[in-house]
């Protein structure tokens, strides 16, 4: 947050949930959640696992839409309380990047929770760390982590869906293979540092 806030964004909190929203950035961190769907209750619970895009989606929306209230004088945040759960005055959306944490609570108000399409939904992560997808190499090429967005950005809609499915990549061995060329000492840098005498 601090470098978008150096390089001149008004709201850097805003910045960073949009790039998150878009994985034009990867977060990971330890994460719990708990859905309550067609009267089955689902949960899962992850360690430094990549936090998909449609959780900081559903945060940005939650954020929106439950800012909370002003009574008399003070800000009072808007909680609920997800009985099928077990989860009481849970904030609507939160999140807290100094503190590396964020959570929501979803539910409908229009809608009993004896009625069809009735929902509970909870997510909170912690320990989060926030990584780009790919850096810049020394000669301007990305390495790292794959960066599909700039090869979809590239080519349009329509040679997408001709081209049938996206490859996958094997990055465990991409990562043994690049180790056993240091290992053995076989592995030459493209870029050479030539220094000039004075």
């Amino acid at each position: 947050m601090s470098r978008l806030a150096f390089y001149g964004h008004r709201d850097p909190k805003s910045a960073l949930l949009t790039l998150l929203c878009e994985r034009r950035i990867e977060a990971r961190g330890d994460y719990i959640w708990a859905k309550l769907q067609n009267g089955e209750e689902f949960r899962l619970e992850g360690s430094q696992t990549a936090i998909e895009p449609i959780r900081w989606q559903a945060l940005r929306a939650a954020l929106h839409e439950h800012t909370g209230d002003y009574t008399n004088g003070e800000y009072v945040e808007a909680l609920v309380t997800l009985d099928a759960l077990g989860r009481e005055n849970e904030p609507t959306g939160e999140w807290e990047p100094k503190y590396d944490r964020f959570s929501y609570a979803l539910l409908p108000k229009e809608i009993s929770p004896y009625e069809t399409g009735y929902f509970e939904e909870f997510f909170a992560a912690q320990s989060i760390y926030i990584m780009p997808l790919a850096f810049p190499g020394p000669d301007g090429e990305i390495v790292g982590i794959a960066d599909e967005a700039t090869e979809v950005g590239k080519q349009s809609t329509q040679d997408e869906t001709k081209r049938g499915r996206k490859p996958k990549y094997d990055w465990p061995a991409a990562t043994l293979a690049i180790f056993g060329l240091i290992y053995r000492a076989t592995l030459s840098p493209k870029f050479k540092l030539t220094l000039s005498a004075r």
